[in-house]
């Protein structure tokens, strides 16, 4: 979030705080889906662990095996891309209740779990905003996910396609645009 310099300076000193002064390696691969750009991000997680010292190895495999993987908690660190609705916060969150099957990493926290509830139940959008940018500090602050990039992604309409709002209707979730409320003027 700094200057790579100081950031990558600051990493090697926890590291050699937390008595690694020399790195380590991890005991499993990063696990990947065996498609190039999931291994190739993969890759470059390892690469840049690999400047603070932290030595891994990365491992393509199919979805079923993966899927394993995950599910019996078998890893470390995993490399994947995510999408997600950003209009609906119980999409995103939900992975991340102590008593969720798609709890991955395991995170149990009854305050996030609290605030989870919370917002579900709120029809306010502003207070449900509030709750969800406090279960986003409480994520932040456990490092349960971090995300290496955020890709936007632009669309372009004609003026005369009307009643489509990318935002309102918002079913991008997987690039699954629906244009179910679209009609042209013309």
């Amino acid at each position: 979030m700094g200057p790579r310099d100081q950031e990558l300076a600051k990493a090697k000193q926890l590291l050699a705080d937390a008595g690694y002064p020399n790195g380590f390696t991890l005991e499993k691969s990063i696990h990947t889906r065996n498609v190039t750009r999931d291994q190739d991000l993969g890759v470059w997680v390892a690469q840049q662990l690999g400047q603070i010292g932290i030595k891994a190895q990365t491992k393509a495999m199919e979805s079923a095996a993966l899927d394993q993987v995950m599910t019996n908690k078998d890893f470390q660190i995993r490399a994947s891309y995510s999408t997600m609705r950003l209009d609906d916060p119980d999409i995103g969150f939900i992975d991340y209740r102590c008593d969720e099957r798609t709890n991955l990493i395991g995170l149990c926290d009854k305050d996030y779990d609290a605030k989870y509830l919370a917002q579900t139940g709120t029809i306010d959008p502003v207070k449900r905003k509030e709750l969800a940018l406090d279960m986003q500090r409480i994520l932040a602050k456990t490092n349960a996910y971090v995300p290496v990039f955020w890709v936007a992604f632009n669309v372009a309409q004609w003026d005369y396609v009307r009643g489509w709002n990318p935002v309102a209707t918002n079913k991008w979730c997987y690039c699954m645009i629906v244009f179910d409320t679209a009609w042209m003027a013309k």
